[in-house]
């Protein structure tokens, strides 16, 4: 038998994820629409954080290393993990 395939809610914890947009209220309909955005914004934002963190680390081994082939020398993925960072509320909240 094979392998049962894995849904995409289930890979990401859809529900569990969706259910962190509560802040202190027990209950979400209690929310002003201006703090879910906040604390969406900002749970964004750390997870953002951690891609850019570990994606450092990845640059920071390979060039202990000293002997990363070009290709697969992760830098463009920590600039680019870094970027979303830095722009994305602005985006949101400039307008």
């Amino acid at each position: 038998m094979g392998e049962k395939a894995t849904l995409y809610w289930d890979y990401i914890k859809l529900e569990e994820l969706l259910s962190l947009q509560t802040g202190v209220e027990p209950d979400e309909a209690e929310l002003e629409n201006d703090e879910v955005m906040f604390i969406t914004i900002h749970q964004i934002d750390e997870l953002w954080f951690k891609l850019a963190i570990r994606e450092l680390v990845r640059v920071r081994d390979c060039s202990r290393r000293r002997r990363c082939a070009s290709s697969r020398c992760p830098t463009r993925s920590a600039a680019s993990a870094a970027r979303p960072c830095c722009s994305t509320r602005w985006r949101i909240t400039s307008g």
